[in-house]
């Protein structure tokens, strides 16, 4: 049973929890004995009874995340109660409550907006929280950092804020938005704070890390922040200005505010902390909000620790009519290592060029301190462009980044990068500092400005097979764009022909790390820095295929790598069912793990069966011994891929923005048998012997869910093996790569 505290003030303020999958609720201000009743139509959010894993309530929002992730919205104003202050029996006079699958649902306008994006919206998978949020008539205004005030009594602002499933992340979903949680917030401590927990209220949220010293006893660290799509300044739509003296009503302030560490909680006797946290609305404005955190008092008393969140000293409140079992508190077999942290996610680049546009003059040697390869800087990682004058005088210039309207609308994830230069460095004498600010800033103090990273960070798994040689080969062409790393194990480097392999390239300039699949904790390390994993992980063995990429994607998550590039390169798995081929099995669990994990980008490549397998004797078609065997109707299209062309596609598909959370097809060429059967003729001046394959069609489903070679045939022969409009062929870019032809791949095998 979990419960959830009241954080309502409609007209009718009522508590929550969930129980079994159902909702139940009272009004808060029933008799303390009255019972709870299940919440709209038998406290199911539709007539199907789908289970409910995590509910959440702010203002009159309340938010039931399904067994399936989906997130349900409905509105706790549509119900009306009658009670008595002396008497437990209440009853419900009225109840409309209408739960709604579509997150943004104002009416009218959601009928224009849900037409450009998915109404439906979906939690991150075994996120730690997931918590709605809502500021409006309950808190008025709120104030920015220059002491501006801002009203919110209409539309007002509502997030849904979720922490993700190692807490080193707050990713957050605007209604205005695309519905999906692709924004983020920088965690405090520049990214690597881990949040235990995270609650939030009115744009409030507030994150608790329990710990225990190196004596053993508990400690704790928490912080709170105002921040949503509109105050952080990423809502393109809403003015916003970085000078202070800018008063011009509903003009917002920037840098919103930053994190701020909350006192912490001092724990003696028998005092313990659980991890239940939560935040109060108690009245206008961001500065009335009440922190609580459950837990016991030194004497063991069961209670809250709660205080407003500007001020210093916590206070504690007995609730005797509540138990706390003993797996809610930090377990006494926990490390005496302190806090915990995350990975860094934020670095500093020397050896940088700002160009200025004004007189085309570009200052060299500047350095970019505390950026992040995820384009974060709303405030957070206080990220800033350090240039240094002739007489080594340091101008530190914080650089911001913000939201354009093709990010808003999904068109586009780039930023807009501000750079402000505090007005300070205007006032200084120093006549170096006001040399560059006349002739590379034109003695402006903003400026947008374009950051570009030259190479891309690349990691190639398991590149000892024959596709991994080709794939790397052609990235290490390519050097000017990417910077390769390849990752190695100890066993491989006990083959002397791989380390041979993994030596010439390192002397052609890519990287070695080494990482075990089994070790989390060194792969993670090894792949800090790298922003695209490209796993060739191969073989039949389906621990390795599904373990083995499972955990090189959780621990590129936790290294904050941008994309993984899935093991698949043959069969287009979307058409093929659930258990029909082990072989496929694992490569399918993978790509349904990626797909419900909005935390880490993927692509999945399709290329149909390799053409280097499909021109064997081994699958019918052998050119020496002047004999084709077809498998299928012999006029039936087929789509195939030679590996040289997957190697020399990668890198351009890798760049694309569309190839980001896609599923592509690629082709070297479709033919049918019977063009194979005459162009091979034609180039060879010989008759070729032409007969029909049917040994899969002599085989139960069973057999075939063993002998992938028959299944793949059965699939061709079903007509899963086309495909109609592969990417490379019908992209702009990709279209001008010559790949190869059926001719040449015929004379290639007559040679051979």
């Amino acid at each position: 049973m979990s419960y959830l505290s009241l954080k309502l003030k409609g007209p009718e303020p009522i508590a929550l929890f969930r129980d079994y999958g159902k909702f139940w609720f009272k009004p808060i201000g029933a008799h303390p004995d009255s019972s709870f009743k299940l919440f709209g139509d038998y406290g199911f959010i539709d007539q199907f009874q789908i289970p409910l894993i995590s509910i959440s309530v702010d203002g009159d929002n309340i938010l039931a995340v399904d067994q399936n992730q989906i997130i349900h919205y409905a509105k706790s104003n549509q119900i009306i109660c009658q009670v008595s202050f002396d008497c437990p029996q209440w009853k419900i006079i009225e109840s409309r409550i209408k739960w709604t699958q579509k997150w943004f649902n104002m009416d009218g306008v959601s009928l224009l907006v849900n037409l450009f994006k998915n109404p439906i919206l979906k939690s991150l998978k075994n996120s730690r929280n997931i918590c709605m949020s809502h500021k409006g008539h309950e808190t008025m205004y709120y104030t920015d950092m220059n002491g501006k005030k801002h009203p919110d009594p209409y539309v007002g602002v509502t997030t849904i804020y979720c922490l993700n499933e190692d807490g080193t992340r707050i990713f957050f979903a605007d209604p205005w938005l695309q519905n999906k949680f692709e924004n983020e917030l920088t965690t405090p401590e520049d990214g690597e704070f881990v949040a235990e927990s995270m609650a939030t209220s009115g744009s409030t949220l507030f994150l608790l890390q329990r710990a225990k010293n190196h004596l053993g006893k508990e400690i704790n660290k928490m912080y709170t922040r105002f921040a949503d799509f509109d105050s952080i300044g990423s809502n393109p739509a809403l003015t916003s200005t970085y000078n202070r003296k800018n008063n011009i009503p509903l003009v917002r302030f920037l840098p919103s505010e930053d994190w701020l560490q909350q006192p912490f909680i001092n724990i003696q006797g028998k005092a313990r902390l659980t991890k239940h946290i939560s935040i109060h609305q108690i009245g206008w404005g961001q500065n009335n909000r009440q922190l609580r955190v459950q837990g016991t008092n030194s004497e063991g008393s069961v209670g809250f620790y709660f205080k407003n969140i500007y001020e210093k000293n916590w206070n504690f409140q007995i609730t005797n009519d509540i138990q706390i079992s003993e797996e809610e508190f930090l377990s006494e077999s926990i490390e005496h290592i302190g806090f915990i942290k995350g990975p860094q996610i934020c670095f500093d680049y020397e050896n940088g060029e700002l160009e200025s546009n004004f007189k085309g003059i570009r200052l060299k040697n500047i350095i970019l301190e505390k950026f992040s390869h995820r384009g974060l800087n709303e405030r957070g990682l206080h990220t800033k462009l350090i240039l240094i004058s002739n007489d080594n005088c340091q101008l530190s210039i914080p650089l911001y980044a913000r939201r354009g309207w093709k990010s808003l609308i999904g068109l586009s994830k780039s930023n807009l990068w501000k750079l402000v230069i505090p007005y300070e460095y205007f006032q200084q004498e120093n006549s170096d500092i006001q040399q560059i600010l006349n002739d590379l800033f034109h003695n402006r103090f903003r400026h947008n400005v374009c950051v570009e990273e030259s190479n891309q960070q690349i990691t190639i798994t398991n590149t000892g097979k024959a596709l991994g040689i080709k794939v790397t080969n052609s990235f290490l062409k390519r050097q000017d764009e990417f910077n390769l790393s390849i990752l190695i194990s100890k066993e491989s480097m006990k083959n002397e022909e791989k380390k041979r392999i993994f030596q010439d390239f390192q002397k052609q300039g890519a990287k070695l790390i080494e990482g075990e699949l089994d070790d989390p904790i060194g792969l993670e390390k090894a792949l800090q820095g790298i922003d695209i994993v490209i796993c060739l992980l191969t073989g039949n063995d389906q621990k390795v295929l599904f373990n083995g990429q499972k955990s090189l994607i959780e621990a590129s998550k936790k290294a904050h790598v941008k994309r993984f590039i899935t093991s698949d390169y043959g069969m287009e798995l979307s058409r093929i069912k659930e258990n029909e081929c082990h072989y496929y099995k694992p490569k399918q669990e993978i790509q349904k793990l990626l797909e419900q994990d909005s935390s880490i980008e993927h692509t999945f490549i399709a290329t149909g069966l390799f053409t280097d397998f499909l021109f064997t004797p081994y699958f019918g078609i052998d050119l020496k011994q002047r004999k084709i065997q077809f498998f299928g109707p012999s006029n039936m299209k087929i789509s195939t891929t030679y590996s040289n062309d997957i190697a020399l596609l990668l890198p351009d598909i890798i760049l694309l923005e569309e190839c980001k959370n896609a599923r592509i097809d690629l082709a070297s060429f479709t033919t049918t048998f019977n063009e194979i059967y005459e162009i091979a003729q034609q180039m060879t001046g010989q008759s070729f012997e032409f007969i029909e394959n049917q040994s899969y069609q002599n085989l139960t489903s069973e057999q075939l869910y063993e002998q992938v070679s028959e299944f793949v045939k059965s699939v061709y022969a079903r007509g899963d093996g086309f495909f109609e409009k592969p990417f490379n062929k019908i992209h702009p870019k990709l279209s001008k790569i010559q790949t190869t032809t059926i001719e040449d791949l015929i004379k290639m095998k007559i040679n051979e």
